[in-house]
C-alpha cells in the first residue's frame, strides 16, 4: 500500500539478489524492497520524489540499484550480495540522467537516457560519472536502444538518431 502520499508511475521490478528475488517499489518517499511471496519489506530507503512523479525503472547494474526521476532527484544504492539489504552510495549527483518520461538503457556499465531537459547522457555505474552529453535539437520521449554497437534514438518529429555506442560520443 501507498498510503496517504500516494505513488509513482513506474512499474515494479522484479530482480534476482541476496539470494532472494526482491520486488523493488517506488514510494515518494522511499525506494523500498519486498518479498514478491508475502509483500515482507527487505529493506526500505529515503527517497524524495516531488509531484509523485517517479516513472522509470530502477536499473541493476551488478550489486548496484540506481533510481532517479524528476526534479533532478537521483540515488545509487549498493545491494549486499549475501541477503536483501541496501546502502546508499550517493544521491542527486548534478550530472547524472534523472528522466521525466524516457527509460534510460544500460549497456556494459554504461547507462544512456535524457535527462528532464531533454539532454543525452552517458554515464558510467556505479560512480556516476558523466561520459558525455549531447543536446539534440529535436525532443526526444522514446527510450534509446543499443543494436550491436550503435545507440539509436527516434525523436517526437520521426526523426531517427544513430550514434556509436561508447564512452564517447561519435
Amino acid at each position: 500500500s501507498s498510503g496517504s502520499q500516494g505513488q509513482g508511475y513506474c512499474p515494479p521490478t522484479i530482480i534476482t539478489h541476496g539470494g532472494v528475488r526482491q520486488l523493488i517499489m517506488y514510494k515518494p518517499d522511499a525506494v523500498v524492497s519486498l518479498d514478491p511471496a508475502t509483500g515482507k519489506q527487505h529493506w526500505s530507503l529515503p527517497y524524495e520524489a516531488s509531484n509523485g512523479s517517479i516513472i522509470m525503472s530502477p536499473v541493476l547494474s551488478g550489486n548496484y540499484l540506481y533510481a532517479a526521476g524528476y526534479s533532478n532527484k537521483s540515488l545509487m544504492m549498493e545491494l549486499d550480495p549475501q541477503q536483501p539489504a541496501a546502502k546508499e552510495l550517493w544521491r542527486d549527483k548534478s550530472t547524472v540522467i534523472c528522466p521525466v518520461n524516457v527509460q534510460p538503457f544500460l549497456d556494459n556499465g554504461v547507462l544512456y537516457g535524457f535527462d528532464q531537459k531533454g539532454v543525452l547522457r552517458a554515464i558510467s555505474l556505479p560512480d556516476g560519472k558523466k561520459l558525455w552529453e549531447h543536446e539534440l535539437n529535436e525532443e526526444c520521449k522514446a527510450s534509446p536502444s543499443i543494436v550491436g554497437d550503435k545507440l539509436v534514438l527516434l525523436t517526437t518529429k520521426g526523426t531517427v538518431v544513430v550514434a556509436d555506442a561508447a564512452h564517447d560520443l561519435r
